[in-house]
This record gives C-alpha cells, structure tokens and sequence, in this order.
C-alpha cells in the first residue's frame, strides 16, 4: 500500500539497456516449486516466500528485484496458458518511468553575521512530496521571515500580504505548544504561501517532532530519488519551492527558539537552487487474460489487479535492511496468481460469462504510477472494463476479519455482490467497512491501485486485511503470512 505519494518532473533521460536489467534480474530468481491448479495455502507459501525472499531485495521499483518478480508474473502465465496482453503479443506492459534527483543549495546571511550554507542534514527539498505543490522555478533569492505557526490565535502583530512578496519564510506546521488547533482556522497569510499565487520567493517548513514520518519520508525519497512518469505533461498548480528545514536550523535563523511563535520580517538573506537531475529506469505492468465463454460478454472485462513492487533496501531494523514485503503486496500478488492458476485449469464451458484481465502493476509505492500508466493507455478498451477488484496487503490480522473499500462508492450493486459471494462461502470473513470512511485518518481509499480505475468512474472494490506493525519495516516477512487466509480470500 502506497505511503505519500511522489512528485512528478519532465527532462531529458536516458535509457539503460533492457537486456542488462532483465539478465541480473533472471540472475536473482531462485529454483521455485511448481503450484497446482487448485487455491491452497502452501501454493501460496510457495509464491509469496519467493517474492518475498532477500534474492529479489525488496522489489522496488527499477531495481533488478523488481524486473525478477515481472519475469516470474510472465512467466507463470506463459506456463498457465493465459492470452497475453501486454505490449506487443507479449505478457508485459513498459511504463515509462524516470528517476530524478534534486540537488539543493540553500545559504543564508543573517543581519550583522557572515554568509552561513545549511548543511544536508538541516535542509530537503519537498517539492511535490505528499500533496504539497510542484515547484515553479528552481533558484533564487529573497528576505528571510519568519512566518510562526500555520494554526495561533495568539499571534499579536500579524504579517502583511506584502511583507511575503519575494521572500523566503520559515513556516511551522500545526499549532505552538500547548495550544489546541481544533477547530482554529489557519493563518490566511501563511495559508497564501501554499496557494498557486503566492508570491513568495521559497517555503521553509520546520521539521519539528509532528513532521518526522514525512522528514524521514523525504530523505528516504532525496536519496535513491523520487520516481515518477515521465510522458505527463506539468499540469496541476505550482507554487513558489518547498523545503523542510532541521528544528535546529530554524531556530537559528529565527533568532532562537524563543523567537519561533512571534512573525517577523527582514531577518536577513537567503539564497537557493535546487537543480534536477533526470534518468529513465525500465519498469513493467504484466497483463494477462482469460478468456470469458459467452458469445458478447467476453468481449467486457473483470479487471484484478495487484502491485507486485514494494520499497527495496532501505534503513537498517535489528541488523536487516531487505523490506522484503510480503504482505505488502507479495500477498495479493500471489492472490491473484493462484485465481488465475484456477480459471485457466477450468474447461472453457465453465468459465466466467466475461473475461478476466489480470494485471501487476508496478510503481504503486511511488504514487500509483503503473496502475497510472495503465488507466491512461490501457491495453484493451477502457470502456469494457465493468469492474477492478484490487488486492493489496491480504494476510495478516484477524483470521476472520476482511475490510472492504469503494464497492458502493459508485455502484451500490458491487456491494450487495461482494456481501452475497462472502456469505456464500464455508466460513464467510466478517467484512471490515471502517477504512471506507471518507474521514478515514488513512485515506485508504485514495491509496492504492483501485483509486486510478475510480477516476474513470469504472466501479471499484479494494480488499485489504489492514495496516500492522509490519507495515514498510523489515519485518514484513513470510513466516507471519496467514497463508489459510490468504486461500480463503481468494
């Protein structure tokens, strides 16, 4: 399941050879054992501690363990005997992806000091990271002010619009301590800087203990790169750049910590840059269908979908630096493997009246990207796909418990479906709802593949045993896999 969702940027990439990725990648796929043509538990075991291995080094995406697990979803329908429906006859579709890099320079001259450089332990860039605007240019200068706190009735001189024009302002998130932002409005001229109009030069947001899943979330990202499509246009607002300062360092440019609440202008001096550095990375979508048996109806499609990638090698957790993933998403990649294994072992007069497309997409930890691509150029006609069921993060917790999202948000009847086919089973799942909410703290409704099927308006339901303590940690591995689950859920 996808954290923030990345920024995307355009520029002139180039492309690494193909063979060369798909041969290292081939090079990390152990010997596996062969599954049958039935739903069982250890089939399931089998796929899952293979995608979940440290061989395939937590497939991320555009790293050979990811292009290994897309050789491995090929491959398994080439030998199931699925139609592929990929990019030229083949089970794979290319998603133009690229890999970019921000370098950053940012200095400032305080009143009456020498010039001082933040150092790139106090500084990131931000830009487009987790819904905050893309950056409309990538240097300059401008009055250092500091702005206070985005939420503080407390405030007794209050900024003017004018005194923000062409400056660099040090923004607080949330409310100083000790004061309850509930139900306070946030400052109109701090609001303004996150406005496509502002007029700021540059965005300055402190990094204080609130801000530090998205402080780790954004050096994480600084270092191996932030990934996005790279055929987009730059649509969506922009507004002046953004970058997250150490505590430390804000408070030294704010004159100290006992200066942070108040506002204040002509501080000094702050220049900056941040240039981007561009790269393509060779990422797939697997595509694959089963043909459905009625003379029209097969001619639409039930679409299942899964992200195969997760998020590579990362921080080291007791020793281990393999985010292996296997919940998230080996689980519903595996999922949908063991459906497919089922209907192509079915004689064609007992298939599904409409075909079923199966599609692994990739990029979904970097901001739904693959499922992004997908939706946009679809290998068969978007109009014939009726419905996507997405499978994402489906063994763990309770046994019995299954939460479901989206399947009334825009076909009601998708919801009666989904409760009918659950209580027809041996031992029906107690569905979940509560991640459906559209106040949801999670927005996990906005988080994972489905969303990119939803905005076409095809009717979606999402399926998810929930988030846990594993959730992006090393410690997402195989042997905490309920494998029983997993079979009963597909």
């Amino acid at each position: 399941m996808s954290n923030y969702e990345s920024g995307r940027r355009l520029g002139r990439v180039a492309r690494p050879a193909l063979t060369s990725i798909v041969f290292v990648a081939l090079a990390l796929s152990p010997a596996r054992a062969q599954t049958g043509g039935s739903i069982e538990a250890d089939d399931l075991r089998t796929r899952i501690e293979h995608l979940a291995s440290d061989a395939l080094q937590g497939r991320d995406t555009g790293r050979p363990g990811a292009a290994a697990a897309a050789q491995y979803l090929a491959g398994e329908m080439q030998r199931l005997g699925l139609r592929p429906a990929g990019d030229g006859g083949t089970f794979l579709q290319a998603v133009p992806l690229q890999r970019t890099f921000t370098r950053t320079n940012v200095s400032y001259t305080l009143t009456g000091a020498p010039a001082t450089t933040l150092t790139p332990a106090e500084i990131l860039p931000v830009s487009g990271l987790g819904g905050l605007p893309r950056a409309s240019n990538g240097s300059g200068s401008g009055p250092l002010v500091n702005g206070g706190y985005m939420v503080d009735s407390g405030v007794t001189t209050e900024l003017a619009l004018d005194q923000l024009e062409g400056a660099v302002v040090i923004v607080r998130l949330g409310a100083p301590p000790g004061v309850n932002p509930a139900g306070a409005q946030p400052r109109l001229p701090i609001a303004a800087l996150f406005s496509p109009g502002s007029r700021a030069a540059a965005v300055l947001l402190v990094a204080d203990a609130a801000q530090e899943a998205f402080w780790d979330y954004a050096a994480e990202t600084n270092l191996k790169g932030a990934v996005g499509l790279s055929n987009l246009p730059q649509t969506g607002p922009t507004a002046p750049p953004f970058f997250m300062i150490s505590e430390e360092a804000a408070n030294r440019l704010a004159g100290g910590a006992d200066n942070a609440r108040q506002p204040r202008a002509n501080l000094g001096t702050v220049t900056f840059s941040a240039r981007e550095e561009s790269s393509a990375i060779d990422a797939w979508n697997v595509v694959a269908v089963v043909p459905g048996k009625h003379a029209t109806r097969a001619s639409e499609y039930v679409s299942l979908g899964a992200h195969y990638d997760h998020v590579g090698i990362g921080a080291p957790a007791n020793g281990d630096s393999i985010y292996n993933g296997a919940d998230d998403n080996a689980s519903g990649t595996s999922s949908l493997l063991e459906v497919a294994e089922r209907l192509a072992a079915l004689p064609q007069a007992e298939r599904p009246d409409r075909s079923v497309l199966f599609v692994w997409v990739t990029g979904e930890e970097h901001g739904l990207l693959g499922s992004e691509h997908f939706t946009n150029q679809p290998t068969v006609p978007r109009e014939a796909i009726v419905v996507n069921l997405n499978m994402d993060m489906v063994g763990r917790n309770h046994p019995d418990s299954l939460g479901s999202v989206g399947s009334r948000r825009i076909a009601t009847q998708l919801g009666d479906i989904v409760e009918a086919v659950n209580a027809r089973q041996d031992r029906p799942f107690i569905l979940d709802y509560s991640m459906d909410a559209p106040n949801h703290p999670e927005m996990i409704y906005c988080r994972s593949d489905h969303y990119n099927y939803a905005r076409f308006g095809i009717p979606i339901v999402f399926l998810s045993s929930g988030l846990h303590e594993d959730y992006h940690a090393p410690s997402d591995s195989a042997e905490k896999i309920d494998f029983a689950k997993i079979a009963r859920v597909s």
